[in-house]
């Protein structure tokens, strides 16, 4: 009987403790994501156009989710073994390789999320792209040029892109769902 008559008084003290914790931690959350932003901005302020930003960004050298510098490592510590260098932000488990025998990357770094994306997207493009089923879709004669070239040129028009910036490795989770939207029409089995 007695837990029942100060029930009403502690609850009210506890609804006031919790309300004030709640915001407290609203605070520091705020904070940490202004704080990253901040310096996301930094980074990316020193830099003039979209274009110098986006060419920033699929360098490797900057984490498009948290603009913290990258590192520059083997791909022993992802996979467990070797399969050359990469560039990764780990508090964001975000990596791309780079080309063979470069540090220059082969593409934008990826999360978990981007990655399947760009797996998924891979999946439906490479039919198109490593057969020669571009010539089929696109019968545009393009002399001297191989059907992969052919069908990123196809793609930069379906997704009213730059040719430059046309690369699935440059995409993101938007960009390579649209890949599968386009692509997966043309393909006999999908």
């Amino acid at each position: 009987m007695l837990l029942i008559i100060y029930t009403g008084c502690a609850l009210v003290k506890w609804r006031t403790t919790f309300s004030i914790c709640v915001r407290l931690r609203l605070e520091a959350l705020t904070h940490q994501i202004q704080t990253k932003l901040n310096r996301m901005n930094e980074t990316l302020n020193k830099y003039q156009t979209a274009t110098d930003v986006y060419t920033l960004l699929c360098t490797g050298l900057v984490c498009p989710y948290c603009g913290g510098k990258t590192e520059y490592i083997d791909s022993s510590y992802v996979y467990g073994r070797s399969y050359g260098m990469i560039y990764i932000c780990k508090p964001c488990d975000a990596y791309v390789g780079v080309h063979k025998g470069t540090d220059r990357s082969l593409g934008r770094l990826a999360n978990k999320e981007l990655r399947e994306a760009k797996k998924r997207a891979h999946y439906y493009f490479d039919q198109i792209a490593k057969t020669s089923l571009i010539n089929k879709i696109w019968r545009k004669w393009i002399p001297d040029i191989s059907n992969r070239k052919k069908a990123y040129k196809w793609l930069a028009i379906q997704l009213n892109v730059d040719e430059e910036f046309c690369h699935i490795g440059m995409m993101d989770v938007k960009q390579c769902d649209k890949v599968v939207e386009v692509c997966k029409p043309f393909l006999p089995c999908a």
